[in-house]
C-alpha cells in the first residue's frame, strides 16, 4: 500500500509532515542519488538542504524540550518511510542520527547530557553514530571486547567497531564498552566527542567500500586508541 495515501486514517498534521518529507526528497534528493550511488559517496549538500527546507522535521523524534520536533513515533516512522521510498541510504543516515545515537542519550543519558548533545544533533549541527558492532562478535552485545579504563576525571577507551554508519563525519560517538573499573566489567555507554581528543589517532575511521546496497550511507570501521571520555559523558 502507498504510505502517502493517508487520507482518512491519519491526522492532517501527520499527512503534512509526510508530504513535506516526500516532496523534498523527490525534488532535492532524488536527482543526486544516481551519481552518488555509483561512486558510493554521500551528497555533501543534502543535509544542509534538508535542514533549510524541512525545518519542522529536524529532530523529528527528539522531544521539543531538547530541541527536536517532538513528533510521535508513528509520524516519525512515516516520515522515514517517505524518505526511504526515494533513497533508503539517506533515510538510514537520519535513522542513525535521530534513532540510534539520539535515542541512546534520551534513554540512558542524564538531563545535562540531553541538554548538551541533543539540540545540536537535532539541528544536524553535529553528526552522531552508534558504536556497538565489533569485528569479533558482530552485534552480540553480550560479547563486547571494547574496554573502558578509569583514569583521572574520566575514562580511556580501547577497541574496534565495525559497520558504523555516519562514523566518517561524526562528532558524537555513542560507544558501548566494558567498564573494566567496576566488578563484573559491566557494559556501559560512553559519549565520546571527536573534538575532545588530544591525540590525532585516538579515533581512527576507515571507510568500508565495495558495498552492494546502502551505498550512499557511509559505513566505517572505527578504532579507539585510548579515546578520552570525561566523567560527565558516561551514561548510566
Amino acid at each position: 500500500s502507498n504510505i502517502l495515501d493517508l487520507s482518512g486514517s491519519q491526522s492532517p498534521e501527520t499527512q503534512r509532515h509526510v508530504q513535506t518529507a516526500y516532496s523534498w526528497a523527490k525534488e532535492d534528493l532524488e536527482p543526486c542519488v544516481p551519481k552518488h550511488w555509483e561512486k558510493g559517496t554521500f551528497p555533501p549538500h543534502i543535509l544542509t538542504s534538508f535542514a533549510k527546507n524541512c525545518p519542522a522535521l529536524l529532530g523529528f523524534s527528539i522531544n521539543k524540550c531538547y530541541g527536536g520536533a517532538g513528533l510521535d513515533i508513528l509520524t516519525s516512522s512515516l516520515v522515514l518511510s517517505a524518505l526511504a521510498s526515494v533513497d533508503a541510504s539517506f533515510a538510514t543516515t537520519l535513522a542513525v542520527q535521530y534513532g540510534l545515537a539520539s535515542e541512546s542519550i534520551l534513554m540512558c543519558g542524564d538531563d545535562s547530557q540531553k541538554k548538551m548533545f541533543l539540540p545540536r544533533l537535532a539541528r544536524l549541527e553535529d553528526m552522531g553514530c552508534f558504536c556497538l558492532t565489533e569485528p569479533q562478535s558482530g552485534s552480540d552485545a553480550s560479547d563486547l571486547h571494547t574496554k573502558a579504563f578509569k583514569v583521572e576525571k574520566g575514562y580511556v577507551i580501547t577497541g574496534s567497531k565495525r559497520w558504523i554508519g555516519n562514523a566518517l563525519t561524526s562528532e558524537v560517538f555513542i560507544v558501548w564498552a566494558r567498564n573494566m573499573s567496576l566488578p563484573g566489567d559491566p557494559i556501559m555507554g560512553f559519549i565520546v566527542q571527536k573534538s575532545q581528543q588530544i591525540h590525532p589517532k585516538a579515533i581512527v575511521t576507515n571507510k568500508i567500500t565495495g558495498k552492494t546496497s546502502m551505498r550512499i550511507l557511509q559505513n566505517a570501521n572505527v578504532e579507539f586508541n585510548d579515546a578520552w571520555c570525561p566523567n560527565e559523558n558516561v551514561m548510566h
